[in-house]
């Protein structure tokens, strides 16, 4: 709010002035989700990018299974195009994942909740993080992060290690190595948990 000193067509001209500011910044930090919300996608792919921009750029993959099944190669295509990532278990914008624009999707969903400010207890630049009950799940995963067994993984590097275990398994049992440790940065004791979580036995 504006210093009530102000005479009126000052304060008029200043508030003017911020939120100009306040949208040109929130379009530049968050310009892949705005071009995709002006997309002219149509049919499953169109329903994909809405469920997508409520979920603020990330989207578990089982929450539109039934529209994934109906993109065309054509959808795909266009989708990529904008990128969107189709991965394994979620559909992301990964340019969302950057600190800057992951800080401003923090904060903009704490606007909308009511706080003063966003929770303090995640740094966007992290991989991953040990998931505590006091953490805030919603803040977590709006600015991508999921959670699987005793860590809380970037969408990213979830998808990442994903694919890196089902490349493994392909080849038969496997033994976790140093390479799925630094990509999830975590011990073989949180791995274990990770794997169990993602629905696999040792």
């Amino acid at each position: 709010t504006c210093d009530d000193s102000l005479d009126p067509t000052t304060r008029e001209k200043l508030e003017k002035h911020v939120k100009q500011w306040t949208t040109n910044h929130i379009r530049s930090c968050l310009k892949p989700f705005f071009n995709l919300k002006e997309s002219e996608l149509k049919g499953a792919a169109r329903g994909i990018v809405f469920q997508l921009q409520d979920r603020l750029g990330f989207l578990p993959k089982r929450v539109v299974a039934k529209q994934i099944r109906r993109l065309t190669k054509e959808d795909h295509r266009i989708l990529k195009s904008y990128g969107v990532r189709i991965g394994y278990q979620e559909i992301f914008l990964p340019t969302m994942l950057r600190p800057k624009a992951a800080a401003l999707l923090g904060l903009l969903w704490a606007v909308s909740k009511g706080m003063e400010r966003p929770p303090s207890h995640l740094i966007p630049s992290l991989v991953s993080l040990p998931f505590r009950s006091s953490l805030n799940i919603g803040f977590c995963n709006v600015i991508g992060f999921r959670r699987r067994g005793p860590l809380l993984l970037r969408v990213d590097i979830l998808e990442r290690l994903i694919g890196q275990i089902r490349r493994r398994l392909s080849k038969g049992p496997f033994v976790v190595d140093a390479e799925l440790l630094n990509l999830a940065g975590c011990d073989s004791e949180k791995m274990d948990g990770i794997l169990r979580a993602l629905g696999y036995r040792g």
